[in-house]
């Protein structure tokens, strides 16, 4: 029962978003569409934007969990950009109603775990400090997190997989090197 309460109040968010921005939905609206109390969707959720949380995790979290994995990683970038482009409206409504930095801090949390995994699967048997792990997950997060913003704030324009093939051309198989660097420059 939880979960379908869940999945109504989500479809609910994510069709008033396609009418107006994030920070113009109150919680009376969704109750309301959705046919439960105040009371329902506090038990569920913490706020909006913990609704908008489990939301993104829901529809994202199969690309994340495949790019994790290892699974071409190519196919899922495409993927969730083309699923980012035909939820535009969606997305947009989102990023143009939370402040950058508290936008920018969630993916970045969001981020963290996927990054570090690649990490871990991509650098097995180099050592590498947790410091310097850390330092890498935020660079590589950071770099991810600005490109998706300049895409979103560019109207999603680009080319998605020219965009793909272009940060994979950056990122792919650079880990071990920069590890490599990493651990040769700074001792810790």
């Amino acid at each position: 029962m939880a979960k379908n309460t869940k999945l109504s109040l989500s479809t609910a968010l994510l069709e008033l978003l396609e009418a107006k921005p994030l920070d113009k939905i109150t919680v009376t609206e969704l109750v309301k569409k959705c046919g439960v109390n105040r009371q329902t969707f506090y038990y569920n959720f913490r706020d909006i934007y913990d609704l908008v949380e489990w939301t993104i995790m829901e529809d994202v979290n199969p690309f994340l969990t495949g790019v994790v994995q290892g699974k071409d990683i190519r196919r899922n970038m495409i993927a969730l950009l083309n699923f980012m482009k035909n939820n535009r409206r969606i997305i947009v409504n989102i990023a143009n109603s939370i402040s950058r930095s508290t936008l920018e801090r969630y993916e970045m949390e969001q981020l963290h775990k996927y990054i570090g995994a690649i990490i871990d699967n991509r650098a097995k048997g180099i050592p590498l400090s947790p410091e310097n792990r850390e330092f890498i997950i935020r660079a590589y997060s950071l770099g991810i997190v600005g490109l998706i913003f300049d895409w979103i704030h560019g109207d999603m324009q680009n080319d998605i997989t020219e965009f793909v093939d272009k940060f994979l051309s950056i990122a792919d198989g650079s880990l071990p090197t920069v590890i490599d660097r990493m651990n040769k420059t700074i001792k810790n």
